[in-house]
């Protein structure tokens, strides 16, 4: 069943700026104001194929592996993670359910 909306966040882009990839514990909107922006989003249980820092380490949020970047010798998982690819243009508003990455 679904709960009913207590909190989140909200992100405006300009086109400019990049994430590292990492989920969050609440739902977020992400508001592309101007220019364009390339998103990938990872469903939960893909979180192990994306190797996430150790729970306790200051950046136990983020993923050691970068998609953009794969380096399978070193995080093999990331062949099996699948991504939804986003393309944002202004005004498009993207939900970002909590612990997607």
């Amino acid at each position: 069943a679904s709960q009913p909306l207590q909190a989140l966040q909200l992100w405006a882009g300009h086109g400019v700026g990049m994430t590292p990839c990492h989920f969050d514990a609440m739902d977020n909107f992400l508001a592309q104001l101007e220019g364009r922006k390339s998103v990938l989003v990872y469903p939960p249980h893909c979180s192990f194929d994306l190797y996430p820092y150790p729970t306790g380490h200051p950046a136990d949020n983020f993923a050691m592996a970068d998609p953009e970047r794969p380096d399978l010798g070193r995080w093999p998982g990331l062949a099996r993670a699948t991504a939804l690819e986003a393309e944002l243009a202004p005004g498009d508003v993207l939900w970002l359910p909590r612990y997607h990455l």
